[in-house]
């Protein structure tokens, strides 16, 4: 069935009185994606910060004052592979040295007490 006002004539999901989802995509057609929505990776880029990036495995990850540390699940190169590290905890931040630094990318697996991320550096 089609209408003027519902945008998704074929998709039952989105119509005027659908709630957002985070899929980008104007769910409610109002000429807005994901309006009031928050995407994982603007939080991490905002609330956790990681310097110096670059750097040669030896770095800090720094996180909001009013926060519980994250936890570093684990660390891992571009093809998979783990990465063995130590993390000291300092005020509002994470004192990272990886054991064995090897130049390329590193993607490293945060948690927090609400939120799970990736984020990445290079060496």
């Amino acid at each position: 069935m089609t209408n003027d006002l519902d945008c998704g004539d074929y998709n039952n999901i989105i119509n005027p009185t659908s709630n957002e989802i985070c899929n980008a995509t104007d769910g409610s057609c109002n000429g807005i994606a994901d309006e009031g929505l928050v995407d994982v990776e603007n939080i991490a880029i905002d609330q956790i910060n990681i310097y110096p990036n670059p750097n040669k495995g030896d770095f800090y990850i720094q996180y909001p004052d009013n926060t519980t540390a994250p936890e570093i699940l684990a660390m891992q190169d571009a093809i998979g592979r783990n990465i063995h590290f130590t993390a000291t905890l300092s005020g509002n931040q994470l004192h990272v040295e990886i054991t064995l630094p090897l130049p390329g990318m590193i993607i490293i697996w945060l948690r927090t007490e609400t939120e799970s991320y990736s984020l990445s550096i290079m060496l």
